[in-house]
């Protein structure tokens, strides 16, 4: 395009040239100007005018028998960059999941919607704060064809729809999103390794291979991943009658024992009874994993045998920490009542 000097060739194929320019009245801002058959002409200008976490449109222009877009240069780190440098705590996935989420759920609310089709961290933007997804150059508006003509998308990311199967609905979003969300909590591809825990759940509804079967929306999902903050109490997970009503005498037994307890006096010690209650549910969580508690404890990676020796020498420090707690407290508030 006029006005604007190449700086970097970012990629180039038959079908398209990416390339890092800079506007020649605008020193040292760099743009990003993209090469693009005509028919991406409809898809830029509606994203041009979305008020969205994507690259801002700054100009498109038609020359010949080609699409010209400038557009924002992103100067974040990809996610797929960040994440060689930076351990993702499960609150920073979740942050990352809702952003994109959010982002999406506008694409999908224009008429017709917009679908990616190549959501993976190497097509998103992020800086420890905020998510930028970038990269139209496969996504497409919903089609009232009953298959793709064209098979696109990254392997391991892309919906089979994608792959001529079936034709590609917001609902391929869907599933990239889930493969997304099982590589930052594992690092692995759900075909090789799904998450343990409660987002495990969310990953295979995701992923469903038949979209019906997916979630309806990115709110539904993003909801159902924002639910795992506090997920049911083992016995309750399943949602068995019969693991339920055990769940329920379990847990009414501990509350009646760890609140009636005395000592050999017949003395109430509300300490001991928090402790009791405290201990009593530590090891339910330990033994059921609740809300993936195992992934939290250091070295609790490998063998069944070592998983066991680490989780039991965690418990018994937590067990002899607590109880010297406990007793430090009591001996402080003897000391002020006397």
């Amino acid at each position: 395009m006029k006005n604007y000097s190449h700086l970097e060739v970012i990629k180039t194929s038959k079908e398209k040239s990416i390339f890092k320019v800079e506007r020649e009245e605008i020193i040292h801002t760099p743009f990003i100007e993209r090469i693009l058959p005509l028919s991406y002409e409809k898809l830029y200008r509606e994203l041009s005018h979305l008020d969205t976490q994507i690259p801002k449109i700054e100009e498109i222009e038609v020359e010949e028998d080609q699409l010209i877009v400038i557009e924002e240069y992103i100067d974040k780190p990809l996610l797929s960059d960040y994440m060689k440098t930076h351990e993702l705590s499960l609150l920073e996935i979740k942050m990352i999941m809702s952003q994109l989420c959010d982002i999406l759920h506008v694409l999908h609310n224009v008429t017709p919607p917009i679908i990616h089709r190549d959501i993976k961290p190497e097509n998103i933007f992020y800086d420890g704060k905020t998510v930028i997804l970038g990269d139209f150059d496969i996504a497409r508006h919903l089609s009232e064809a009953s298959k793709d003509t064209q098979v696109l998308g990254s392997i391991g990311y892309a919906s089979p729809e994608q792959f001529g199967l079936n034709q590609t609905t917001t609902l391929s979003d869907i599933y990239s999103l889930g493969v997304l969300l099982n590589v930052l909590l594992t690092g692995e591809l759900p075909s090789v390794k799904v998450v343990e825990g409660p987002l495990r759940k969310v990953v295979i509804k995701a992923t469903a291979t038949i979209q019906s079967q997916r979630y309806k929306d990115v709110i539904e999902m993003k909801e159902a991943i924002n639910k795992t903050d506090f997920p049911p109490l083992p016995g309750f997970r399943s949602k068995k009658k019969v693991n339920m009503i055990i769940g329920t005498i379990v847990y009414l037994s501990i509350l009646y024992c760890s609140f009636t307890m005395t000592d050999t006096q017949r003395k109430i010690q509300f300490g001991l009874r928090f402790w009791t209650l405290f201990m009593f549910m530590f090891t339910i969580a330990m033994i059921f994993n609740y809300n993936n508690l195992h992934s939290h404890i250091p070295f609790m990676k490998g063998s069944k045998i070592k998983k066991l020796f680490i989780g039991l020498l965690f418990y018994l420090i937590i067990l002899f920490t607590s109880a010297m707690l406990l007793m430090m407290i009591e001996e402080v508030i003897k000391t002020f009542v006397c």
